[in-house]
């Protein structure tokens, strides 16, 4: 019998006291040492692994646990910690070797299981967030998450009803929409519309995780594309 646990997992389809007792954003004031959170943002896990740190941080159990948390977050997914993908590479900075990702886990090993200056490896870094900034592709070092300063705004569909296809009019505006509109899309099950790339838990040959290129999709008409104009930064 292989995985002998899978059937357990499987007899609990609901997030039911089986899995919030195992949940450790359920109990952060049970979690009483440092922890080092390490995650990709083509990882199916990236949102947890972000929220776990945030909220050790602010409701870990002791002082020590609280200040000795540390995330960071690469252009990775759940396998490939290169950065290189079919249709985007983000450069040679991306990889996880050249950030010395091993050494980030012995530093951190070396100061809070060992005790151990390792020659001064148990210096505590400069921040406690490290995150890899995609589109300028150069690595930041913050000082919490979500960033200070970040704000939230909302972003409205808009259109005229056509939005099917990247050809049609669906528009992505943070201004409300002035008018009434309503998009519809025929789903066929025979028909299935592919995933391509994104935050997807195991990827294969034919389907990459990470950036790949949506063209293909958003070409059905059975897709509804709603695009905003250029960011400006």
């Amino acid at each position: 019998k292989v995985w002998p646990w899978w059937s357990e997992l499987l007899s609990h389809p609901s997030r039911d006291q089986f899995w919030q007792d195992l949940s450790v954003l359920d109990h952060p004031e049970q979690v009483k040492v440092p922890a080092l959170h390490i995650g990709g943002w083509f990882d199916i896990f990236a949102n947890n692994t972000a929220k776990a740190f945030t909220e050790l941080r602010a409701r870990a159990g002791t002082a020590e646990a609280r200040e000795g948390q540390r995330l960071i977050i690469g252009p990775w997914d759940h396998l490939n910690s290169t950065g290189v993908y079919p249709d985007r590479q983000f450069g040679m900075l991306a990889d996880a070797i050249t950030q010395d990702l091993t050494g980030e886990h012995v530093r951190f090993y070396d100061r809070y299981l060992r005790g151990q200056d390792g020659g001064g490896r148990d210096v505590p870094p400069s921040a406690p967030v490290k995150i890899f900034v995609m589109g300028i592709d150069q690595w930041r070092d913050e000082q919490d998450w979500p960033l200070p300063g970040t704000s939230c705004e909302p972003w409205y569909l808009d259109g005229s009803g056509r939005a099917n296809t990247l050809a049609g009019d669906g528009r992505l505006s943070p201004e409300a929409p002035t008018g009434n509109a309503t998009d519809t899309y025929l789903y066929d099950p025979l028909r299935p519309v592919p995933t391509l790339g994104g935050r997807i838990m195991l990827p294969t040959t034919a389907n990459a995780a990470g950036a790949v290129d949506q063209q293909a999709a958003e070409a059905r008409d059975d897709v509804l594309c709603f695009t905003s104009d250029v960011l400006e930064i």
